[in-house]
């Protein structure tokens, strides 16, 4: 064993010498270490040959007696053992492992999920594309209507939701006007807003031009009762039909609605032709309430519509065409009055049989014939007029105006005149007679004259 003095200075040595360590130039290993006691170095390995003093530790020596120790002990503290612990191998650090998704291999396969061509988990379908309009969606579910994406060829469109009230149906097609939905800009089922065919009675609607009624009441289909209904909702003048009664138990019938004269309104009720006798002023159709050969249009056809006992009446409108034309629209002059108090219908009036007077001015009915004739004297006009005492052998009309030559206390008594609609064959007692029942009758000293004008009457009411 070494005195302390050596022994201090073989470990200073030893110490220097691990310092001045290095590698030979071609990287095999520490390098000889040469000192001032060194005599000879051979290859790897180092002996030590000394003369006089105590030989000295080799390299070897130094490394055994600096570097002995005990195994250097680590905390594990995951598992709270306190032991070895293996140094780590670099090329196996989690970071850069092979288990990790984020940086696996592309040449392992695409990860499991959605879009790999694989059906996997919940997965319905795996297409291996991120279409949405094919058979199976970018989220892997089988394409089905309401699942907001339009799959090409099978559906036209999917709005995602369960209501028929919009543009597409709950089985993913455009609303049609037989789809038994109400859809796509309807007002009803398969009816109305436009493009669907009109809607019936007591169907949604928005105006009139959505019903088969022309009318939108409430926003229901409805009949009118009368033209003043139809003239309410700005329709034009035409053929409607209406209910008077509503839910009661007459029928609906068609009229003609008169919508462009002194503000419309007008429910047709008669059309009288003066060549014949249909109308004259003693015929039953006067005071029967049922209907004659009903023919809405406004022609040259005679006829009495259901209006004309169903329909209330405040105002009348009298329209003549005089001459008669032969064909073309009617020609008609019009003249208006109103009843001092309203009754239930027209017919209501003649089945009274009374005597109802207006106060025209007689320009008024001058105007529905061309060059008029009445005699000067006690005119009375009205609903009914006739003259007092004998009326059955004078003058008489349903509506219109009649007038007498005479004056002072026989001046009511024996007319021979009239200016209207349904005048009676009797009192045309002075050659030569007229013959005519509708337009414009007079003999026995006339204003200006005797004449027989035939006209063609419409009777409105509103």
């Amino acid at each position: 064993m070494l005195p302390p003095m050596r022994r201090l200075i073989v470990v200073l040595f030893a110490s220097s010498a691990a310092l001045a360590c290095s590698f030979d130039a071609i990287g095999n290993g520490p390098a000889p270490v040469s000192g001032p006691d060194d005599d000879t170095t051979t290859g790897g390995s180092t002996s030590t040959t000394t003369t006089g003093d105590p030989p000295v530790p080799t390299s070897t020596d130094v490394y055994e007696t600096t570097t002995t120790s005990p195994a250097t002990s680590l905390t594990d503290t995951s598992s709270g053992t306190t032991g070895p612990v293996d140094p780590v191998d670099p090329g196996t650090s989690s970071e850069g492992s092979g288990d990790s998704s984020e940086g696996s291999s592309s040449t392992g396969g695409p990860p499991p999920g959605c879009g790999n061509s694989v059906v996997e988990g919940d997965e319905m379908c795996d297409d291996g594309n991120d279409i949405d309009t094919d058979a199976c969606t970018s989220a892997c579910k089988s394409a089905a209507c309401g699942d907001g994406f339009v799959q090409a060829g099978v559906e036209e469109c999917d709005d995602a939701n369960t209501s028929e009230a919009d543009g597409c149906t709950n089985a993913c097609l455009l609303p049609t006007c037989s789809d038994a939905a109400k859809n796509g800009g309807e007002t009803d089922t398969d009816c109305g807003g436009g493009m669907c065919p009109k809607c019936g009675l007591a169907q949604a609607c928005s105006n009139g031009n959505d019903c088969e009624s022309g009318l939108c009441d409430a926003n229901m289909c409805a009949l009118p009762k009368h033209c003043m209904d139809v003239e309410s909702k700005g329709l034009p003048t035409g053929k409607y039909t209406i209910d008077p009664d509503g839910s009661g138990a007459g029928a609906p019938f068609e009229v003609w609605c008169e919508q462009d004269f002194a503000g419309g309104g007008w429910t047709l009720v008669l059309k009288v032709d003066g060549r014949t006798q249909t109308f004259e002023y003693d015929m039953p159709i006067w005071t029967d309430p049922m209907p004659y050969m009903a023919d809405p249009d406004l022609d040259r056809t005679e006829t009495k519509l259901q209006s004309f006992s169903t329909v209330g009446v405040g105002e009348v409108l009298v329209g003549m065409e005089a001459p008669i034309e032969n064909g073309g629209p009617l020609m008609l002059e019009y003249i208006q009055f109103s009843l001092m108090s309203p009754a239930p219908s027209l017919a209501s009036i003649f089945m009274a049989g009374a005597y109802v007077a207006t106060n025209n001015p007689f320009t008024d009915w001058q105007k529905l014939v061309p060059n008029p004739s009445l005699q000067s004297n006690c005119r009375r006009q009205g609903f009914n007029p006739q003259a007092d005492g004998n009326p059955a052998g004078n003058t008489r009309v349903r509506i219109g105006i009649i007038g007498n030559e005479n004056n002072g206390m026989n001046a009511c008594t024996s007319h021979n005149s009239f200016i209207g609609v349904g005048a009676s064959m009797e009192g045309d007692n002075c050659a030569p007679n007229y013959t005519t029942t509708t337009g414009n009758g007079a003999v026995c000293n006339s204003d200006p004259g005797d004449v027989d004008t035939t006209g063609f009457a419409v009777v409105y009411v509103r």
